[in-house]
């Protein structure tokens, strides 16, 4: 092949796992540990995710329990939760240490909201993927003393290649948007 296809598989890959990490953030009503994956605290002198400091208990659809394990964190804790806007966040009576979120089911139109976000967002990296198979095409045509068979068989590699992770990226699409959708 005239492009190097591991590098265009590693760049649309990258594109694709964004995606992924960006829809964990995505609030579907029901209690899940991807909903606190990108809450960090600041503890220790650092910033660290918060399982680093907690327990993390999903009890039920609404309700996620979190057990802080050193006292002098729970402030901090606290305000990440806090600024998270997961839900309401309550200390439980008599422990202290211990956070209750409760999260708040969410409303027929606030799901197709969400859903019409998630396809947003769906066409936006379709765009970043293109603009990178992009790049690739124009990589190749600008070889020269190249056969043109060659070019045309390696463009329609990274075609076929782009083919690929659209089908996935928009499988994982559905998905999100099918868990949103769903009132269970």
């Amino acid at each position: 092949m005239l492009f190097d296809e591991s590098n265009y598989r590693n760049r649309l890959k990258t594109v694709v796992d964004e995606f992924k990490e960006d829809l964990k953030g995505i609030k579907t009503g029901r209690a899940s540990n991807d909903m606190l994956s990108n809450i960090n605290v600041e503890a220790y002198g650092q910033t660290m995710p918060l399982h680093a400091v907690a327990k993390i208990q999903i009890i039920n659809a609404t309700r996620i329990d979190i057990e802080v394990w050193d006292t002098g964190v729970l402030a901090n804790v606290e305000k990440s939760l806090r600024d998270s806007s997961l839900g309401s966040v309550s200390v439980a009576p008599g422990k202290k240490n211990l956070f209750i979120i409760n999260i708040s089911p969410l409303t027929m139109e606030d799901r197709e909201k969400k859903a019409a976000e998630i396809e947003k967002w769906l066409e936006e990296r379709k765009i970043k993927l293109r603009l990178i198979r992009g790049e690739f095409k124009v990589q190749v045509e600008s070889m020269e003393k190249v056969p043109e068979d060659d070019q045309k068989r390696s463009k329609e590699k990274i075609d076929s290649i782009l083919k690929e992770f659209e089908a996935s990226i928009t499988e994982v699409c559905k998905q999100k948007t099918d868990e949103v959708k769903s009132i269970n």
